[in-house]
């Protein structure tokens, strides 16, 4: 199942449901003002400041070292690295 052509046009701003609107690697709320970066893959990021306080949190125990060393090895090339990927849950992304 591939996206659909406009799947940007059906974003929406976590914080207050308005769509977003496409700048240069990123995408802005026009009702909030919000920002939110787009990786140099294409892949937008919608994580809230909460969002990000929290998450940095967890990559900074021990429990989120370990999680974030587990999926850095499903990355790695490979038929068993393919494997992996082709099994597990996709990969969350941490900024």
């Amino acid at each position: 199942m591939s996206p659909t052509p406009n799947w940007r046009e059906q974003l929406r701003c976590p914080q207050c449901r308005q769509a977003l609107t496409a700048e240069v690697h990123a995408l802005r709320c026009p009702a909030c003002g919000a920002g939110y970066e787009v990786t140099a893959t294409d892949v937008p990021i919608l994580l809230t400041p909460d969002d990000r306080r929290r998450f940095a949190a967890l990559l900074e125990s021990r429990s989120g070292a370990h999680m974030e060393e587990t999926y850095a090895r499903r990355r790695q090339p490979g038929w068993g690295a393919r494997l992996a990927r082709a099994l597990s849950p996709p990969l969350p992304v941490y900024h």
